[in-house]
């Protein structure tokens, strides 16, 4: 676990009417516990992707990705979409998905940095092909 050093500067009052000024170092914890994936999440008229918002204090948004299977090695390959995080909960994908997109996955990240879990959202999509998945 990481620790974050910052310090302070304490006033200290003396009894008999003098002030000083003294540095002190306070040792606090970092935050690593990421908040909770995106749950309720849909796929609604084509791609408006929509979830329900986190209710953790310090969320600082989401963040949208593709996902498809690698037809060499049956890996799942995430891509990010968006290159800011979200902070709607609700997304509308503009861009034209690679032809391999199996599904989408959203995450929510906090003012720390940490991500969630990826919660799934699986799409009827239009490969360019003309089929479906």
């Amino acid at each position: 676990m990481r620790e974050r050093l910052t310090t302070l500067t304490l006033i200290v009052i003396i009894l008999l009417g003098g002030c000083s000024e003294a540095p002190v170092s306070i040792i606090t914890q970092a935050d690593t516990v990421p908040p909770e994936a995106p749950v309720g999440a849909t796929c609604v008229q084509g791609c408006q992707l929509e979830w329900d918002a986190n209710t953790e204090g310090d969320l600082a948004g989401y963040s949208i990705y593709w996902n498809y299977m690698d037809d060499l090695t049956g890996a799942i390959s995430k891509e990010l979409i968006n290159t800011e995080l979200i902070s709607d909960n609700y997304f509308t994908v503009e861009q034209t998905p690679p032809a391999k997109i199996e599904f989408y996955t959203i995450t929510a990240s906090d003012d720390s940095g940490n991500e969630s879990e990826h919660a799934i959202v699986v799409a009827e999509l239009t490969t360019p092909t003309g089929g479906s998945k």
